[in-house]
């Protein structure tokens, strides 16, 4: 049996995901006041992770948006921070992306996502 087969509960499972999150902390030296996560999800779970690690509520962020992926991971960061989209190429159908020196970006922006 493979462990995407075993029940979450099982004896065997438990001991792998112990054993797991024990290797983890010892690699990365995780704090005993931190917990380690495994959670599911995707590209849209990593839209919503970095602004949520990366910067306070009030914190300002700058997004291009050259494409698709980048409108969603605008669209997630409005859930939780303060995005300013300061390029969009939506109305061209992301056929181009802009001179980025004409750009008007934030100097406290706390990251720049293109």
């Amino acid at each position: 049996m493979s462990v995407m087969e075993m029940s979450y509960r099982g004896k065997e499972f438990l001991s792998i995901i112990h054993k797991t999150k024990s290797d983890l902390r010892a690699l990365f030296d995780v704090p005993s006041e931190y917990a380690v996560l495994f959670l599911q999800g995707g590209a849209i779970t990593q839209f919503a992770s970095v602004p949520l690690n990366l910067c306070n509520p009030d914190d300002s962020v700058d997004y291009i948006v050259t494409g698709p992926w980048g409108d969603k991971a605008f669209k997630e960061a409005v859930k939780f921070r303060k995005p300013t989209m300061i390029w969009s190429g939506k109305s061209e159908k992301y056929r181009k992306i802009p001179d980025f020196d004409a750009l008007e970006q934030n100097p406290s922006a706390k990251y720049l996502h293109i």
